[in-house]
């Protein structure tokens, strides 16, 4: 690399201020190329948003770093002093992270848990043939939990856990398992794709929640930033318009500048205690005013935006993307799951684990998990975690009755507690209808070309000086913040290749 010109580099824009779009404007600046970061939002995260609650950090969106043998995300951590809870291991069982309950408040037995995860754990992708279509998880679930299969289970602990005989109990507990990887892959199984279900990966070592809250990381990240002179942020201006040129060689990043950018989520501490009716329709809306019209050229830019806003349509290019580009990003998928994180001013839950399961009604049971943060940071909060099918269920509630839904849940659960003597707050996400995200991550969906469509999206018009990052780019690795970051190293080495930067 050789910097020594002394011709400055032309300016890049980085369209949006996430992990990837931060990751990248630092490597740019620090080679010496003058960056323009453009954000919608009045912070950097994107994705990420911690909160303070009961004195400890709460991440309303990403958690956890995904495997920390070799993932960069835990040196940022070490150089910024964030706390990493404990792994529980590559392979934990359902003793070591959570405790399921039935809809009477009596504990499943974990055995029958791991021997219902174990099985889920045999969908094979193999089983897809290369020339035939794609399969969806839900299908193979359905094929694996036999009548056959469902007997022997019956048999094995028809003594240890009676209720096993009873068909509609061991539905409502295959239904939770099955909740459990649809939260994890943030789509409905009849939507994930079982030929590219294996090409996830992860880093080994286990993963670990950022107890400090990725906040702090982010937060770290941004005071480098500031330190730079060749790095100017932006904020509140969302980039609708991107217009690249060969002949000239230049990039026009133009869109409207924003005030009172809503965020995602909402806090709710006072309620009601009448009785919720799931089909009640209130949807918020909190409103954006557009205060004008910027416009930026640059020699190239760099894309970070989440895969939900371009499948959204809401940048436009000129000249239009590549045929291949634009039908990738509209075969892979964009995932949801929210949280509602519940305030107490005092633990009434079990101290260990740190998950607590509920095997509600099929088809009318919005939340099956709750995470115990009180093991991590000594806090007396729970967070529900919303999967696809909870996220439906709860359409057009508002936040007070998404809230009620919660605690009449864990009252479920703790029949004996009167939940709302100790309620003080609770904080409720809405990804999905947040403009600057519309969705949670990235996931491989039914009928998408996998790894494939992720490398068509990554791949940028560099002629043009125009590039794409972000956690849907990197193939293995989607739908993690680590990804993210990666994307933005990647890209920026593009750029400084394409600026003659380097070999």
């Amino acid at each position: 690399m050789d910097l020594q010109s002394t011709t400055p580099p032309p300016t890049t824009v980085v369209v949006g201020g996430g992990m990837s779009g931060i990751a990248c404007a630092l490597r740019l600046s620090e080679c010496g190329v003058p960056v323009i970061i453009i954000e919608p939002r009045n912070r950097l995260g994107g994705r990420i948003v911690t909160v303070e609650a009961a004195g400890a950090a709460l991440d309303l969106g990403a958690s956890w770093i995904h495997g920390v043998d070799g993932n960069p995300l835990v040196d940022l951590a070490r150089e910024c002093g964030a706390t990493l809870g404990a792994s529980l291991g590559p392979e934990p069982t359902q003793a070591d992270c959570a405790v399921a309950f039935d809809i009477t408040g009596e504990p499943i037995g974990p055995a029958l848990m791991d021997a219902i995860a174990a099985r889920i754990d045999e969908v094979d992708p193999a089983s897809v043939p290369a020339a035939g279509p794609d399969v969806s998880v839900a299908d193979a679930v359905s094929r694996l939990f036999s009548p056959e299969w469902l007997d022997g289970l019956r048999r094995t602990f028809g003594e240890t856990v009676p209720s096993v005989a009873d068909d509609e109990f061991l539905q409502r507990v295959l239904r939770m398992r099955t909740a459990d990887f649809e939260s994890y892959d943030g789509q409905v199984a009849e939507l994930l794709s079982l030929r590219h279900y294996g090409e996830f990966e992860t880093f080994p070592g286990g993963d670990r929640l950022v107890v400090s809250g990725y906040g702090r990381i982010v937060d770290h990240l941004t005071e480098k930033l500031r330190a730079r002179d060749n790095v100017t942020v932006l904020l509140g201006r969302a980039v609708d318009n991107i217009t690249f040129d060969v002949a000239t060689g230049k990039v026009v990043i133009s869109g409207s500048t924003v005030s009172n950018a809503s965020e995602p989520f909402r806090e709710v501490t006072k309620l009601s205690s009448c009785p919720l009716e799931l089909s009640r329709p209130t949807v918020p809306d909190v409103p954006r005013a557009v205060t004008g019209r910027f416009s930026i050229e640059a020699g190239a830019a760099v894309v970070t935006l989440p895969l939900g806003v371009l499948q959204a349509g809401r940048v436009s290019f000129d000249p239009p993307l590549p045929e291949d580009k634009v039908a990738a990003i509209k075969r892979m998928g964009m995932g949801v799951i929210e949280k509602v994180a519940l305030q107490f001013s005092r633990v009434f839950w079990p101290e260990l684990p740190e998950w607590i399961e509920y095997a509600g009604p099929c088809g009318a049971t919005p939340i099956y998990f709750f995470q115990n943060l009180s093991i991590h940071a000594g806090a007396p909060i729970l967070t529900a975690f919303i999967g696809p099918r909870g996220v439906g269920l709860l359409d057009g509630l508002g936040d007070d009755d998404i809230v009620r839904t919660a605690l009449d849940t864990l009252a479920k659960i703790f029949p004996r507690v009167d939940i709302d003597t100790y309620f003080v707050k609770g904080v409720v996400t809405h990804w999905l209808d947040d403009p600057f995200a519309l969705g949670t991550y990235s996931y491989m969906k039914l009928g998408s070309d996998g790894a494939l469509d992720q490398e068509r999206l990554a791949r940028g018009v560099p002629e043009s000086g125009l590039f794409f990052a972000g956690e849907a780019t990197v193939r293995h690795h989607l739908g993690c913040v680590h990804a993210a970051y990666l994307s933005g190293l990647r890209e920026a080495d593009n750029v400084l290749r394409f600026f003659g930067l380097a070999p």
